[in-house]
């Protein structure tokens, strides 16, 4: 009886371990996606360039790619349940919008960042 206890109280204590250590790490993976989406915005708004974490180290970037990184950005927030209140989000929709249409009409070279631009 008491091996049968003890594998039990074994099980239950390993099922617990892996829930804890499952849950925290689905907690750091979800903080890390959504600071991540917060710090693109608030780089865009700032210096009115894509971020370099939307770039690729072997693959210089196009407008296409860019505008439809800015899309998503956009779509996520459009989604996003962390705003305090509809007034915010609004207003952080309206300036990556108006952002985005900016970025139609400029120039690739002003919408990446010098360091991360194509080396001649």
């Amino acid at each position: 009886m008491l091996p049968i206890l003890l594998l039990l109280a074994l099980f239950v204590v390993g099922a617990a371990l892996i829930i804890k250590f499952t849950t925290q790490f689905a907690e750091r993976l979800t903080s890390r996606l959504v600071t991540n989406h917060f710090r693109a915005a608030e780089y865009i708004l700032e210096h009115h360039q894509a971020p370099n974490t939307w770039m690729r180290p072997t693959k210089a970037p196009d407008k296409p790619q860019l505008l439809s990184q800015m899309d998503k950005l956009i779509t996520y927030f459009e989604a996003c349940p962390l705003f305090e209140d509809g007034t915010s989000r609004t207003l952080l929709l309206t300036e990556l919008r108006a952002e985005r249409e900016g970025w139609k009409e400029k120039p690739l070279e002003l919408l990446i960042s010098k360091a991360m631009q194509p080396q001649p």
